[in-house]
């Protein structure tokens, strides 16, 4: 067990917006005398000033993703518009689609018909997994309830979260690897 020897400890809280975000933890091995009602304040205003800078820099940082997310979009806006050549552009959007939403990788499913139809999938570094693609493109042309995720996204019309896409259901388990 690691001692620390403290004859002194003062723990001020980090308050932001009526919520505790951390705790400054001040300690003396070396102090002969208690912590003095001074040094309690002077402990409380840089708290209240420490917190104000967490939040600060949160709020940087989410503005900051937010940009990116933003750049992103004007990415494939900019894109939408570079090519008339579908795998070409389909290609651009799903590599910056997955920049933007911060994923390894996103795929494109075409419906024609009644059919879907997978027709691009690209990682957003722009590398390439030959195998993976030959699988893909392999699935040829299925009716949207042999994809039981896309039928499902269809039905919604909106986004479906799959937070664990190897226990769940609606993902075919030859899909998968995908």
């Amino acid at each position: 067990v690691t001692t620390f020897a403290l004859k002194d400890l003062l723990v001020v809280p980090l308050i932001r917006q009526s919520t505790v975000v951390g705790v400054l933890h001040f300690d003396d091995t070396t102090r002969a005398g208690p912590i003095t009602p001074d040094q309690v304040v002077l402990a409380r205003t840089l708290a209240t000033q420490v917190a104000l800078a967490i939040d600060n820099a949160r709020l940087y940082a989410a503005a900051h993703a937010r940009l990116a997310q933003a750049q992103g979009q004007l990415e494939i806006a900019g894109s939408l518009n570079s090519s008339l050549e579908l795998p070409e552009l389909l290609g651009a959007i799903a590599r910056q689609a997955a920049r933007a939403c911060g994923m390894d990788r996103c795929s494109i499913y075409l419906l024609e018909d009644d059919r879907v139809v997978p027709t691009m999938s690209q990682y957003a570094d722009g590398r390439v997994d030959r195998e993976l693609w030959r699988r893909f493109k392999g699935l040829g042309r299925m009716r949207a309830e042999e994809i039981p995720f896309v039928a499902e996204t269809v039905r919604r019309g909106g986004p479906v979260v799959f937070l664990d896409p190897y226990a769940d259901p609606l993902v075919p388990q030859s899909m998968r690897v995908f």
